[in-house]
């Protein structure tokens, strides 16, 4: 008996409508004490058997996305908000099997989460089917001390990568700031397990300590003001070796001309709103951030 036959045969029923080519199924599913209709598919093994091990669950910014839990449990009644925040501890280190990687907040914020005196602070966000767009201030971001121009103003959001994607004139840009500020500097083919990955490049530097801090300033909704997201160097590095550091750059062609890696979540409580694209963001709270050095 196939997977699909078996979902029918445990309750679940089909809705008639597919994606990616996959049919979709609803049932009943019992989290907890809550209870709520979920739409839900059977990947095909040949093709998508690990799809839904890369993306989360709000990976994508459309409402419309017929197999999305957080769009059920909102339209049953059982979260006040189509909302997700999230948190990751320690993206670049070793983690155990058994260790808290990170923490999901459904329909309502955690406020333990948040800084104390902070608040959530709505983001003026740009519409887009496939990503969360918050909007850049001035088109730019500060490196080194220096402003970097940005093509646009889109700046997004990545969950399953700490590579920050920039386009290729930020990238030359980034090199120049190098230059200019006297920083050693390796430019040499990107390995993933002792394999060079054809036509990516990465930068790397043998001495953290002359970088700076990366500032982004997000423009608020409610009134324009900005929102200032500070990525520390050992967030933007990795170290590699004795006295080698990668940048965590990637450059990417398309609509992205910035885009935060998933270090971010180490020091931010970031929600994504799946009903109307917005962004929610606020610094998390010291003690939030010690536990994952624990």
């Amino acid at each position: 008996m196939d997977e699909q036959n078996q979902s029918e045969n445990c309750g679940s029923f089909q809705t008639g409508s597919t994606a990616l080519g996959i049919p979709i199924f609803i049932s009943l599913f019992y989290m907890s004490n809550v209870q709520s209709y979920i739409h839900f598919q059977v990947p095909d093994k040949k093709q998508y058997l690990d799809f839904g091990k890369k993306e989360l669950c709000f990976g994508y910014n459309s409402f419309d996305f017929a197999n999305s839990v957080i769009r059920d449990l909102y339209d049953f009644g059982q979260i006040d908000q189509p909302v997700t925040f999230l948190t990751l501890n320690k993206v670049l280190q070793n983690q155990n099997t058994d260790e808290i990687i990170g923490q999901i907040d459904i329909g309502q914020p955690n406020m333990l989460s948040i800084r104390d005196g902070e608040q959530l602070a709505i983001l003026k966000s740009v519409i887009n089917k496939n990503f969360y767009f918050a909007v850049a201030s001035n088109q730019k971001i500060q490196f080194l001390g220096s402003p970097v121009k940005l093509s646009t103003e889109n700046v997004s959001f990545k969950f399953n990568s700490p590579y920050y994607a920039i386009s290729s004139e930020t990238y030359f840009y980034i090199v120049k700031q190098l230059k200019e500020n006297k920083i050693d500097y390796l430019i040499e083919k990107r390995q993933i397990r002792n394999k060079e990955v054809q036509d990516s490049q990465m930068i790397s530097v043998s001495d953290i300590t002359k970088l700076s801090d990366i500032q982004v300033e997000l423009i608020k909704e409610e009134d324009n003001t900005t929102f200032t997201v500070i990525i520390k160097p050992s967030q933007y590095t990795r170290k590699l070796d004795v006295n080698k550091y990668e940048l965590l750059f990637d450059t990417y062609l398309g609509v992205i001309d910035f885009s935060l890696g998933n270090t971010i979540f180490e020091t931010y409580y970031i929600g994504f709103n799946q009903a109307n694209g917005k962004v929610l963001i606020a610094e998390r709270s010291i003690q939030n951030i010690h536990q994952q050095h624990v």
